[in-house]
């Protein structure tokens, strides 16, 4: 609300435009800001018990804008089309396509129902904008890391949004649900997921995706260990048996460390030189193309296909779910239990991730000291 050509209740002065005004929060008086300041409280105070409200003045015009209506949804917009039937509506603030079932706009985060962003009237202090701004923030906050900023009552794959975010579980479901209802708009089959990327088989384990996982699981450590054992030959096992020499003499005879290290440079130095005249085109070839498969093809293979695997599972773990309950009652907390998260299942994917390690750099110490 804006209040040129209104009196001010302390002083009687018109209010500009420039004018920073402070509404008494009981009857809704306006003041100057200094004139609140001076006397600290409202000018009506002593009328506030006797049920005293403010009016706005019928002569003074009021200068607040009409909200914009909702905008029409449409089954396609800008050449967008929507493989799901779902309707594109144009954000009323910023013109940018959204979908229909989205909340706020992915360009300008204003919401897509009509509402003005901007509160209805100044707040009456710093205190109150602020305790404003942040429940602002955390509505908006809310509705992404619950829904994705999609209505819960939207389908997504066939199932209620409010019901998928219950299966998701976590903190943030609603950002795999971001992912899934965009894979439906756009009739995606993959879909790119950071935390699979950088967490492999855990994140599977993790989700409770335990047949995945253990399958990536199985090839990161067949190709760590085929790595480690490419990589035992002449020259490696004659250095590890010299490594493991020079330490047992260490010991016996009491090396300074800088004595220590020394004599392991000359080791790898040798290694070095005898690896670069033995060591063939083909090995080198396999050795590369497993260091890209542990390091790169695994961890790429994980975040194309967690979205899209985790997809499929959840739509037909909800259908199980639903056939199995008899009320609704029933059917959510056994979306709550038994989809979420895992800690055990992380701690098994961390397992994992420990045994790739030590089959690529201490498998092959193990083979040339055990069995050579």
């Amino acid at each position: 609300m804006r209040y040129e050509n209104v009196n001010c209740t302390a002083c009687g002065e018109l209010f500009t435009a420039d004018d920073d005004v402070v509404v008494c929060p009981v009857c809704g008086a306006p003041h100057h800001r200094d004139c609140w300041q001076k006397t600290g409280r409202c000018a009506m105070h002593g009328e506030h018990a006797n049920g005293y409200t403010w009016v706005f003045p019928a002569n003074a015009q009021k200068k607040d804008p009409e909200p914009p209506h909702a905008p029409e949804a449409r089954p396609e917009k800008d050449g967008i089309k929507l493989r799901n039937g779902e309707a594109v509506v144009e954000c009323p603030h910023c013109g940018s396509p959204n979908y229909a079932n989205d909340i706020y706009c992915l360009r300008c985060g204003a919401r897509l129902d009509g509402q003005p962003p901007e509160r209805e009237q100044p707040p009456m202090d710093g205190a109150e904008d602020y305790r404003q701004d942040m429940n602002q923030f955390r509505e908006i906050r809310y509705d992404f890391d619950r829904f994705g900023g999609i209505s819960p009552d939207a389908m997504v794959d066939g199932i209620p949004c409010a019901e998928y975010s219950d299966y998701v579980g976590g903190s943030r479901p609603g950002r795999i649900i971001r992912k899934v209802s965009t894979m439906e708009r756009y009739g995606k089959k993959l879909s790119w997921c950071w935390s699979a990327l950088l967490l492999g088989p855990l994140w599977f384990f993790w989700r409770k995706m335990k047949k995945e996982g253990l399958l990536i699981s199985i090839v990161l450590l067949f190709l760590a260990a085929l790595y480690g054992t490419v990589q035992v030959d002449g020259p490696l096992v004659t250095y590890y048996k010299d490594t493991f020499s020079l330490y047992i003499s260490a010991i016996q005879n009491g090396y300074d460390m800088n004595e220590l290290r020394d004599k392991i440079d000359e080791l790898t130095a040798v290694y070095i030189e005898a690896e670069e005249s033995v060591i063939t085109p083909g090995r080198r070839a396999a050795l590369a193309g497993l260091e890209y498969g542990v390091f790169i093809g695994v961890p790429l293979a994980s975040a194309l296909l967690a979205i899209p695997l985790y997809r499929k599972k959840v739509k037909n773990h909800i259908l199980d779910i639903r056939a199995d309950c008899t009320n609704m009652n029933e059917y959510r907390d056994a979306l709550i239990s038994k989809g979420g998260t895992s800690a055990g299942g992380a701690v098994a994917g961390a397992a994992v991730l420990l045994a790739a390690a030590f089959c690529l750099f201490f498998l092959p110490a193990v083979i040339v000291l055990a069995f050579m």
